[in-house]
């Protein structure tokens, strides 16, 4: 035989690798992007938290500015309140009468200086007109006296003109010339006499004239009187006003200083507290703010650790269910080969070889089912395939079981290499960090009440340490049983800087009650190939079939709780009775999708075989439906089986602790 080339060279090795680089890359895309998803979820909580914070303040603003701008309330009257009032009242009713009083003696003193003026108007008038009628008669007399003269002349003018005309009469006739001289004189009497009535209208005119003007101011004379003493009697009021103000306001003068003074006095007092409060409360608020940054800062720090550990938790998360589902994948094979093992045994034992060997039936039936051996024996080397079957004819198809295998291990043991040197680089630079963070300062006399924090269940998809747990109560009705064990060439806790496992978790599987073995993952660690048994084994309920694993430690199996070695407590014993009965609990789901698993395998063996597509659409999603869940029930049973050793162990340290303090 020549000798085969496994290196990481192989075309098989190379695509794999290509294959992961680009699957780890997707995963970090999607990481990043869930972590985004992440700290916007949470500055949106934050900004919710800050609107109620905003908002209850708010309220509490509102209902104090209520409180501010709601009237005061009306407080009760004090009888000595009362009685002041009455002692205004009265004093009032005294006031108006003495006002009343002092009005009618202004009016009627107003009156009678009125009196007194129009009397002297009246005097002096009296005075006015009798100078005017003592001078209307001088030039009366006057007149009559030039009258007279004038009347002398003219009798003197008419006595010669009559003795001329009686001259002259006697010579040619004297009667013509007297009447003229008669009618011209008559005529000069009468205008005069229009004159002088004339003049004696337009006295009288005057006089009315004059009349009516005294009348008029005669009656604006009592208005101006009446005002005056209106305005001399609210000027005695005002004044009177002003006296009683000025007494009042000098006595509650005294009595409002008192006062004043004291709220003064409490004023100072109130400013000083408030000084000192406002002192310390700056002080305090400058802590916090300090107090506020350094641990924004932490919290910034520490959410960018978070993120970079939240992409390697994804990550070791879906490892685990990829490993769950290859080893769900291995358990249906082997339990397919395992029961073509045993139909091959019941035609053996049906149809012994002790018959003659010249009987050509019974040897051709028994050369039949050697070929149908062989042929069991070369599925048990063949490579696993973990994909569509319809898909044929890639280059790795005609690679052998061990070789796939070497390949395999091969390619993990590079990929752990490369994971563990940047664990060991992220390691340092956490280091680097933490020595970097900044301590938070020390507050004095402050308190928080902070409501204590609920313990959490452990999250199914958390991934132990280094526990290796080893559960014999679990059985499935086709017999198998889960084992849930580390891979050996996985790193342990202590390569971590934070404490995160870099190993993937394996679940292999359980074998039946006379022997339990682990298979490891065919992705991690190299399996040799498999030997058929020499002999068939006893038939029996529940048998299995050997598979050696690599050599790894092999993991220490819990026993059963047994009551008279491990706790003399009768709570404890009860506490261990049950530990079976809860382990057992996802039993019946395990073999319902172990069913479901098997009927839809043959169901899409028979499907493509037909033209129908939509039909192999359907069963295949169904089919992917299943296996999800059967890797959720085989991880939560895994999980499980850490929580019982974990309470076994715990009880135990009970017991010892016990123990000790009796023996103290």
């Amino acid at each position: 035989m020549h000798q085969i080339d496994i290196g990481i060279n192989h075309p098989v090795a190379i695509e794999i690798l290509s294959l992961r680089d680009a699957l780890a890359q997707q995963q970090h895309a999607t990481h990043q992007a869930a972590t985004q998803v992440q700290k916007y979820a949470s500055e949106v909580s934050l900004a919710n938290k800050n609107t109620r914070q905003l908002s209850a303040e708010l309220k509490t603003l509102q209902a104090e500015l209520d409180i501010l701008r709601a009237p005061r309330p009306i407080s009760t009257p004090s009888p000595a309140e009362a009685e002041l009032t009455l002692a205004l009242r009265r004093a009032n009713s005294r006031l108006e009468e003495t006002e009343t009083q002092l009005l009618e003696a202004n009016t009627s003193v107003a009156h009678a200086l009125a009196e007194r003026e129009r009397t002297s108007d009246e005097v002096s008038e009296a005075y006015r007109l009798l100078e005017a009628a003592r001078a209307q008669e001088v030039e009366l007399r006057t007149g009559l006296a030039e009258r007279d003269a004038e009347k002398r002349v003219y009798e003197l003018a008419l006595g010669e003109y009559a003795a001329l005309v009686r001259d002259m009469e006697k010579h040619e006739g004297e009667g013509v010339v007297h009447l003229d001289l008669k009618n011209l004189v008559a005529a000069g009497e009468i205008e005069q006499i229009k004159e002088l009535t004339a003049e004696v209208a337009r006295a009288k005119a005057d006089i009315g004239s004059l009349q009516a003007q005294l009348e008029a101011e005669r009656r604006s004379g009592e208005l101006e009187r009446a005002q005056l003493a209106e305005v001399r009697t609210l000027l005695g009021k005002r004044e009177a006003d002003d006296k009683s103000a000025a007494a009042l306001v000098e006595r509650y003068m005294k009595f409002s200083q008192h006062h004043t003074d004291v709220l003064q006095r409490a004023l100072n007092d109130q400013s000083t507290r408030h000084s000192a409060t406002v002192t310390s409360l700056s002080q305090q608020i400058e802590k916090l703010e300090h107090a506020l940054a350094a641990e924004s800062t932490r919290t910034r720090q520490l959410q960018s650790s978070v993120d970079t550990l939240v992409e390697d938790l994804a990550r070791e998360s879906f490892g685990r269910r990829r490993e769950v589902r290859v080893r769900l994948a291995t358990t249906g094979r082997t339990a397919k080969i395992e029961e073509d093992l045993r139909r091959w045994e019941r035609r053996i034992r049906e149809h012994p070889r002790s018959q003659g060997a010249g009987q050509f039936p019974e040897l051709l039936f028994g050369l039949q089912e050697l070929d149908q051996f062989r042929d069991i024996v070369d599925l048990l080397g063949a490579p696993l395939i973990f994909r569509d079957a319809a898909i044929s004819g890639s280059e790795d198809d005609a690679l052998n079981g061990p070789l796939a295998r070497i390949l395999a291990a091969e390619v993990a043991v590079e990929s752990l290499a490369a994971e563990l040197e940047r664990e060991m680089t992220r390691r340092i630079e956490l280091e680097r960090e933490r020595a970097q963070l900044p301590t938070a300062p020390l507050l004095g006399n402050l308190t928080y009440d902070i409501p204590p924090l609920k313990a959490k269940a452990p999250d199914s998809s958390t991934i132990p340490s280094s526990a290796s747990v080893s559960i014999t109560s679990l059985r499935s009705s086709s017999g198998l049983s889960l084992v849930t064990s580390e891979a050996s060439t996985s790193v342990s806790l202590e390569e971590s800087a934070l404490s995160v496992p870099t190993a993937l978790p394996t679940l292999p599987i359980i074998g039946l009650p006379l022997a339990q073995r682990e298979v490891e993952d065919p992705f991690i660690t190299a399996t040799p190939p498999i030997v058929p048994p020499t002999s068939a084994p006893e038939p029996a309920p529940a048998s299995t079939i050997p598979f050696p694993s690599s050599p790894s430690p092999p993991p220490e199996p819990v026993k059963a709780p047994e009551s008279q070695s491990l706790h003399d407590s009768p709570e404890a014993q009860a506490l261990l009775s049950q530990l079976p009965t809860a382990l057992q609990r996802y039993t019946p789901f395990q073999n319902v999708f172990r069913d479901c698993h098997v009927t839809l395998s043959a169901l899409k063996s028979e499907l493509r075989s037909r033209p129908r597509n939509h039909l192999l659409i359907a069963v295949e999603r169904l089919y992917d439906y299943n296996e999800d869940a059967r890797v959720e029930i085989e991880i939560r049973v895994a999980d499980e089986a850490r929580k019982a050793n974990g309470f076994e162990t715990m009880l135990h340290f009970a017991r010892n602790g016990r123990a000790e303090a009796q023996r103290a």
